[in-house]
């Protein structure tokens, strides 16, 4: 990496990627030490300063966003290895959940980004409601079968994001069978979509507004679910 470069007004490099090429084989706190001037110039600041762009442009779709700042949305590239077979220690990509409450509450309908040398992931929808939310989830779908219809049948989330994903529960309780007759995604106890982009997305100037646009072609769907996650 060149360390006099600065980047454009694109907010990643490709030094942003190349930085977990050279992270995978060397996936230790050593090397990381060792590098961590690179981790702060190329990902970390510019991955800060995406998330704000990002963050400022979305006040207009939930106003909650406006009391937001990357540090409610950025997760540590640390990993959690207490229970992990795999000791490495740092993560080979930077995952960021755009919510209006941010990553304190993480099963709160989201978009979630994910960057790595790979491509880049965006995931939306429900990923691990606890018993009750999935019950107010089901209600929900059981009430308004037309409405979410429309709204996961929509040309464009479906050229975006298309079919609706998730684990699913073998059984029902009987006195929603009949409705799951009609709406299979009754079973699921996850309900999630996401689209893939190449790369080269992250490196153009506009990377902010292509993530703003994901979230607000997802937003009906989570607006449908919010009250699925109020007291």
């Amino acid at each position: 990496m060149n360390p006099q470069k600065k980047y454009t007004m694109a907010y990643f490099t490709n030094d942003f990627f190349d930085f977990f090429k050279q992270l995978a084989p060397n996936n230790n706190r050593e090397w990381f030490h060792a590098h961590k001037n690179d981790y702060e110039t190329y990902v970390k600041i510019p991955t800060q300063n995406f998330v704000d762009s990002v963050l400022r442009k979305l006040e207009s779709t939930d106003n909650r966003f406006a009391q937001l700042t990357y540090k409610d949305c950025m997760f540590r590239i640390n990993r959690d290895i207490r229970l992990s077979k795999d000791k490495s220690p740092y993560k080979l990509h930077i995952g960021i959940i755009f919510s209006p409450v941010g990553k304190k509450y993480k099963e709160y309908p989201g978009l979630y980004v994910e960057l790595n040398p790979e491509h880049i992931r965006i995931y939306g929808g429900i990923y691990s409601p606890d018993r009750i939310t999935l019950e107010k989830i089901r209600n929900l779908l059981i009430k308004h079968p037309k409405k979410f219809k429309s709204i996961i049948e929509n040309d464009e989330f479906q050229s975006v994001y298309g079919e609706i994903l998730g684990a699913k529960n073998k059984r029902l309780p009987k006195e929603m069978m009949e409705a799951a007759n009609k709406q299979p995604l009754l079973f699921n106890k996850q309900l999630y979509f996401y689209n893939e982009l190449p790369v080269d997305d992250a490196l153009k100037d506009d990377f902010d507004q292509t993530i703003v646009n994901h979230y607000k072609i997802a937003l009906p769907f989570f607006q449908f679910f919010e009250k699925a996650f109020k007291n």
